[in-house]
């Protein structure tokens, strides 16, 4: 029997976006198991919108607490096995769930799927550094790109590494990659590019894509003396971040 799969998406104050990221959600080739939206403390039109869906979809509200919390929030209410996020102001490729699952289920145990992603019609990976599936950590502290809006994740793995860091300053979704590749879960490529990034003013992927140096820099200095980390990866953070190619920009901090 195929596994399970929640959408959960954070929403704050999100009603310029909102149905545009459901309706890729429910344009989906193969349709998600559920649809979860925590809906983090909005004050605009949002709880309408969500409203508008019916019971296709399953609202959480809460006081708002941040990205990290309401995506927390939404894995714990979800009652899927398998974990895809979106936020509330990107989209997905109609093919999205489909040829995720499909390398989920090639490899054959439990594992992080992920994938490509466009912003202002380039991919993202392009000039990014590779990612090397044998050896997850290494490639995340070195500063691979895995947009959190592109991947699949065992809801079961989530919740035994403890979820998104709350509070934290720097990097809450690197942080978790790293848990989780800390933990032994396997990393899976896959080489298509699924996910929309809208770049605008104020939208959460945008304020993620200027993540001050500054920020990094404090983040890979913590990793360095991280006694659980690999000797290899704590070296490779000690050497700060990787240097960008000609025309690259930046996510969370570092290149792509």
């Amino acid at each position: 029997m195929p596994p399970t799969v929640s959408v959960v998406i954070p929403a704050y104050n999100a009603e310029a976006y909102l149905r545009e990221a459901l309706d890729s959600v429910f344009a989906q080739t193969r349709p998600p198991d559920e649809v979860v939206v925590v809906d983090d403390g909005s004050t605009d039109r949002t709880p309408e919108i969500l409203a508008s869906y019916g019971e296709r979809v399953r609202v959480v509200r809460q006081p708002n607490r941040g990205e990290a919390a309401a995506r927390n929030t939404g894995v714990l209410a979800a009652r899927g096995a398998l974990i895809a996020f979106l936020d509330a102001d990107d989209t997905w490729l109609p093919q999205y769930l489909e040829s995720q699952l499909r390398v989920y289920e090639a490899h054959g145990e439990s594992c992080v799927v992920f994938c490509d992603a466009w912003v202002g019609g380039r991919r993202m990976q392009d000039g990014a550094q590779p990612f090397d599936e044998s050896d997850p950590v290494l490639s995340l502290v070195r500063g691979a790109v895995i947009p959190m809006d592109g991947i699949l994740v065992p809801r079961e793995a989530l919740v035994r590494v403890g979820l998104f860091p709350e509070g934290l300053r720097w990097g809450p979704d690197v942080s978790l990659l790293l848990k989780l590749a800390r933990a032994g879960v396997p990393f899976c490529r896959n080489p298509e590019a699924l996910v929309v990034y809208r770049s605008i003013p104020g939208s959460l992927s945008n304020t993620r894509r200027r993540e001050s140096t500054e920020h990094l820099l404090r983040a890979l200095q913590r990793l360095s003396r991280d006694p659980e980390l690999p000797l290899h990866a704590r070296r490779a953070a000690a050497g700060g971040p990787p240097l960008c190619t000609a025309g690259s920009g930046f996510w969370h901090g570092r290149c792509w």
